[in-house]
């Protein structure tokens, strides 16, 4: 069987749904190249992701996700190019150029000549668009090309897979390997994996896909100012700044939050601790604060947005990526790939399979500045 690996390229911890890049070169989760929407950067990323995991042995990515981000409580549209069907086409055609794997299960197609079955079980979904026409071969987890090394199993209904189909699948596996080719080559894997290409690669990536969403004339900041970070790494901060213990003593404060999220029981959604925005808050209020918030998904944050001196969205993104954005070592050329509502009332109300549906948003889609 082909060995298949979770999103594991980026900075997104997410139980379940994605792990952190480890050894091999980090980029942004998808929504970082949708928010640069270039599709050439897409393009090198899949051919990234292709020959760093072809080198360990990884046959099939399951990544990214081809869905809309049309849902805001949805835990894995970290995953996705953006809510924009029109904007997300052409990365997925370039994602396809560069890797093509693409995993097809998590929507439902509602109100069309396809059955009502989701996509990753749904007979004319899989077999009479993705395999017939456009030569893929179709599985319940995902998607591999013709003649690539996966395993294709066809499910047409929830249940047991076809006999037939499970056969001619294993059967392509033997032709094809990794059966026939059941071994990597290490020094091979070590010389690919994480290597100087690749990682300078991911780390223009990291940077480009910051998106500055407010600044009250706070960056860049001038000199080495006296610098309060939290959520920032001991190692990253002194090279732009004098390090201090106190936020009443710093110039400029730089603080790191994960998207916000509402608690619910369970691993998948714990990650804001409750007392925490009112902290944030009050030191708003003290000092001027340079706000990076990790989106990997939309995030309700009217407060923080009006009393921030800078509020700036990532998508994956290291310490010193942020701080060369910060300190104008390197330029921002984020725009949203999705709207971030003004309340969850607004979220509630909204249709989930609309995108950019809240009223009222704080910021639309595609709202981005240029430093």
């Amino acid at each position: 069987m082909g060995q298949p690996d979770d999103p594991g390229r980026a900075f997104t911890d997410n139980p379940g749904a994605s792990v952190g890049s480890g050894d091999v070169s980090a980029w942004p989760e998808p929504l970082g190249p949708a928010a640069v929407g270039d599709a050439e950067l897409v393009e090198r990323f899949a051919d990234t992701v292709r020959r760093e995991y072809l080198a360990v042995g990884f046959r099939v990515a399951l990544h990214p996700q081809t869905d809309l981000a049309t849902e805001p409580r949805w835990s894995r549209q970290s995953g996705t190019f953006g809510s924009s069907a029109e904007a997300a086409s052409e990365p997925v055609a370039a994602y396809g150029a560069g890797c093509s794997q693409i995993i097809p299960y998590y929507g439902q197609p509602v109100g069309t000549d396809w059955e009502e079955v989701g996509f990753g079980f749904n007979r004319g979904v899989l077999t009479a668009l993705l395999r017939e026409p456009l030569g893929f071969t179709t599985s319940s987890a995902g998607t591999v090309p013709r003649g690539d090394r996966g395993v294709g199993i066809h499910r047409a209904r929830p249940g047991a897979p076809d006999r037939r189909l499970r056969t001619a699948a294993a059967a392509r596996e033997v032709r094809t390997g990794p059966l026939r080719e059941p071994y990597v080559d290490p020094d091979r894997a070590e010389e690919t994996v994480g290597a100087s290409e690749f990682t300078a690669l991911g780390e223009a990536a990291q940077r480009g896909a910051l998106t500055v969403l407010t600044n009250h004339a706070l960056l860049p900041p001038r000199g080495r100012p006296d610098l309060y970070v939290q959520g920032v790494g001991e190692q990253a901060a002194p090279a732009y700044g004098n390090v201090v213990g106190d936020p009443a003593d710093a110039e400029v404060a730089i603080l790191r939050l994960r998207t916000p999220h509402e608690q619910r029981p369970g691993v998948f959604e714990c990650f804001f601790p409750e007392d925490e925005p009112k902290e944030i808050l009050r030191r708003l209020d003290t000092v001027p604060i340079l706000v990076c918030v990790n989106l990997e998904r939309p995030a309700v944050l009217p407060e923080i947005a009006d009393r921030a001196a800078v509020l700036m969205a990532d998508f994956g993104a290291s310490d010193n990526a942020l701080l060369d954005v910060a300190f104008g070592r390197a330029r921002p050329e984020g725009r949203l790939p999705f709207e971030l509502p003004r309340s969850m009332a607004a979220v509630a109300a909204s249709r989930p399979d609309v995108p950019n549906d809240t009223e009222n948003p704080v910021f639309g889609y595609g709202h981005g500045l240029a430093l």
